[in-house]
């Protein structure tokens, strides 16, 4: 049964070992038919370390959001002010059981809520993750670019998607 019961709210330290687990399932469930099952865990491995989380927690002008089911860490976001008006939708994962439950959309409007005055919001996505690009558009994103991002000594292409925020 899909989770329609969930809380959202901050994250906090004693989450990261429950969000490195939430990111390491919904990898493997997104990426390993793209990039195969070793590398997503290599990849997962260096991104998603305890330390790695920390980092994120502690950035400045940034929110770092979970969503909860029950004791379970479902669902993931962050987000990030690039500068006045502009945030950067860092990451946004829901696990795959808890996916189509609108988990995944309000943790984004949560994660960007967090900001006065925002105008545009931008993130990555993987070229060939069609769920989520699907997911984005739907929430009124469009794709601006494709670009190369170098992440921990590999260079991987992104799609750059682009939502411009009406004024209230």
């Amino acid at each position: 049964t899909m989770t329609r019961d969930f809380t959202i709210r901050d994250a906090t330290e004693t989450d990261l070992v429950a969000v490195k687990a939430c990111l390491a399932e919904t990898w493997h469930a997104t990426y390993d038919d793209i990039f195969g099952r070793d590398q997503v865990t290599a990849i997962s491995a260096r991104w998603h370390s305890l330390d790695a989380l920390r980092r994120h927690l502690a950035t400045p002008n940034a929110n770092f959001l979970v969503a909860t089911a029950g004791a379970r860490v479902i669902g993931t976001a962050s987000a990030r002010l690039v500068e006045p008006g502009h945030v950067s939708l860092q990451w946004l994962y829901v696990t795959p059981d808890a996916q189509g439950g609108g988990c995944g959309q309000r943790l984004m409007e949560a994660a960007i809520g967090g900001f006065d005055t925002i105008k545009r919001v931008t993130l990555d996505v993987e070229p060939r993750n069609a769920r989520a690009i699907v997911f984005y558009q739907r929430q009124g994103f469009r794709q601006i670019g494709l670009e190369e991002r170098e992440h921990a000594g590999s260079v991987e292409m992104a799609a750059v998607f682009e939502k411009i925020m009406q004024p209230a």
